[in-house]
């Protein structure tokens, strides 16, 4: 299990020269801020995270992936490498949907994806159609079997 991110922040668990697999779900750090574990000498916002609850490659299930709203206030979620949180997930799109920091609320909307994203609302899931609002810890899914969690540094996940 790898997790990719940009230059400026290479994980010291990973060296640079190493090739990105196809089944690491790539969570991009950008803009020389501090990776997650690491100290920063600048005040800044909370770091999220979406923790993947299911996944059709069972090496990802509780693997946290940061979502950077510091260096881009939309954060782009699917199955290409271009996205900034990007997985191997067949009934994944391409470009998939996008998170994004607006005031002090985050958006979630999906990008006209072939399987839909949806967000879970009790016990059941409900699809998103636009850009809604999402809570911490909100359960939120990709397609039909990528399941996350999204949660801030100091917060705890649940099972869903």
């Amino acid at each position: 299990m790898r997790l990719r991110h940009r230059p400026g922040n290479e994980d010291p668990d990973l060296a640079p020269d190493q090739p990105e697999t196809d089944n690491a779900p790539k969570g991009r750090v950008r803009g020389g801020k501090a990776a997650a574990g690491e100290s920063s000498d600048t005040t800044s916002q909370k770091l999220y995270y979406l923790v993947f609850q299911d996944s059709p490659v069972q090496s990802l299930v509780n693997t946290k992936v940061p979502v950077d709203f510091e260096a881009s206030s939309t954060v782009s979620v699917g199955r290409d490498p271009t996205n900034a949180i990007a997985f191997p997930d067949p009934d994944v799109s391409r470009h998939h949907a996008e998170l994004s920091m607006v005031g002090a609320r985050i958006m979630l909307k999906d990008l006209q994806s072939t399987n839909g994203t949806y967000t879970k609302e009790g016990n059941k899931f409900q699809q998103v159609n636009g850009s809604v609002p999402v809570k911490l810890k909100t359960i939120i899914k990709f397609g039909t079997s990528t399941i996350v969690q999204l949660v801030r540094e100091t917060e705890t996940f649940y099972e869903h």
